[in-house]
């Protein structure tokens, strides 16, 4: 099963990944498509059966957690928010515990003026 598939302009350092892409949408609804329940369940599931379960305690110290379906197997994904600045950065933990249970810490930079964001990962 592939997670992450390498782009072009992506780079890796030691177990570090850096993906930077850029949207057509303000810093403020980006921001917000990844702690509104209802914007983040609509593209979460990218790549899957869809998302049957979702949860989202937007605050600092507060957990996530959704659950993707990939051919009939559920997948559950979570974590914890460790920094939330609105319309700049979010930093929280990741795991899967089905396929590890190493945690990641991601970093979500957003950059941008008026209706482009700059999305570093």
């Amino acid at each position: 099963m592939v997670l992450y598939r390498a782009m072009a302009n992506d780079t890796m350092v030691g177990s570090a990944v850096s993906v930077a892409k850029r949207l057509g949408k303000s810093t403020a609804r980006v921001y917000e498509a990844f702690l509104d329940p209802a914007l983040a369940r609509a593209w979460m599931g990218l790549g899957s059966d869809g998302v049957s379960e979702l949860a989202i305690d937007a605050r600092p110290g507060g957990k996530y957690r959704f659950v993707t379906q990939r051919g009939g197997v559920d997948i559950e994904h979570r974590g914890e928010y460790r920094e939330l600045v609105p319309g700049k950065r979010l930093v929280f933990t990741w795991v899967v515990p089905s396929l590890t249970q190493l945690v990641s810490i991601v970093t979500i930079d957003l950059l941008g003026a008026g209706d482009v964001t700059q999305v570093v990962l």
